[in-house]
């Protein structure tokens, strides 16, 4: 993105260090997150990694060079995983660990409740429904980079950097490929 702070964000009171956005959730990339969302098409999660490659590079810094730093998707729940049949983030994320040299760790994140969907909801709403939604295993001393498809309200990245720091993660930071943007989304 532009480096600008969205106004929404600005209210939010982060539980993790950092978080960026490649882009808006604009066309193309709504279509970009929709397609990776409901086609299992790993020519476009790869397509998206290396989009975003350079950024999150940026992003991490110094926690690359010391190999410090992990990469860990936003995992579903079981019953989405289990209707959707993969994790959309999984698509870009492995991929882009891959070009960073860095792990890619999809279990040191696990979605212990379930929770209804996010779409539709409230700030506060969101934050409530996934109230201890998760927990974390291993990333004690770890950077972690924490990847998710959309940036909406912060409430996701909120909580699971709550269970990555319960877990004794050093630092979380957030990187999605889009940004939801109040009143500038179509």
């Amino acid at each position: 993105m532009d480096g600008t702070e969205c106004p929404q964000c600005a209210r939010i009171e982060a539980v993790y260090f950092q978080a960026r956005s490649f882009a808006e959730y604009r066309p193309p990339y709504r279509n970009l997150v929709i397609r990776l969302k409901y086609t299992p098409d790993r020519a476009l999660g790869d397509l998206a990694a290396g989009l975003i490659l350079g950024a999150v590079r940026e992003l991490l810094g110094p926690a690359i060079a010391e190999r410090s730093a992990v990469v860990v998707p936003v995992p579903l729940s079981p019953k989405r995983l289990n209707q959707r049949g993969y994790n959309q983030v999984d698509l870009f994320g492995r991929p882009l660990a891959a070009g960073l040299g860095l792990a890619y760790r999809p279990d040191d994140l696990r979605r212990v409740k379930e929770t209804r969907s996010q779409v539709g909801l409230t700030p506060d709403q969101r934050t409530s429904n996934l109230r201890s939604a998760f927990e974390a295993g291993a990333v004690a001393g770890k950077h972690v980079l924490l990847l998710d498809d959309v940036f909406t309200s912060g409430a996701t990245g909120n909580t699971c950097a709550r269970a990555l720091y319960n877990a004794g993660a050093e630092t979380v930071r957030v990187f999605t490929l889009a940004r939801a943007v109040p009143g500038k989304d179509d």
